[in-house]
């Protein structure tokens, strides 16, 4: 079962660790309030570190030499900066920011710069938050 959990992740950008796979089915299992879903596993996923569930899509996606991050990849938050504003104002949202993103897939790790604004990105979005690319220019 874990092996057709894995393979449905890939079609959303993300690589699972078949033993993190395992590890959240026993511990669904073992939760007697739930059947094992797919949207469980989804949520543990969500609400987990990715260093411990993911096995990474950006070594990958980085190694040919292209202009554009190709395809969908879910990437883990770790840390937001406002770059537009002073030291004192950057982890707030100013009236012309600009957010620089560390961002993991779980493996490697990579900065990003909110280059137009996006509305459900904050200065304030919380370490660990999930974020969706696809087809990124860099």
């Amino acid at each position: 079962m874990s092996t057709a959990i894995v393979n449905q992740f890939k079609d959303f950008g993300v690589v699972l660790s078949e033993a993190w796979v395992d590890e959240a089915l026993k511990y669904l299992a073992e939760n007697p309030a739930t059947g094992v879903q797919k949207d469980d596993i989804w949520k543990l996923f969500l609400f987990n570190d990715m260093a411990r569930s993911s096995l990474g899509t950006l070594s990958q996606a980085l190694s040919s030499e292209t202009d554009t991050l190709k395809g969908i990849h879910i990437l883990q938050i770790l840390e937001v900066v406002n770059i537009s504003a002073n030291v004192k104002e950057k982890n707030e949202d100013t009236a012309r920011r600009t957010l620089k993103l560390h961002l993991t897939d779980g493996v490697q790790s990579i900065a990003a710069i909110e280059y137009q604004s996006i509305p459900d990105l904050s200065a304030k979005s919380p370490i660990g938050l999930k974020v969706v690319v696809k087809n990124v220019k860099m």
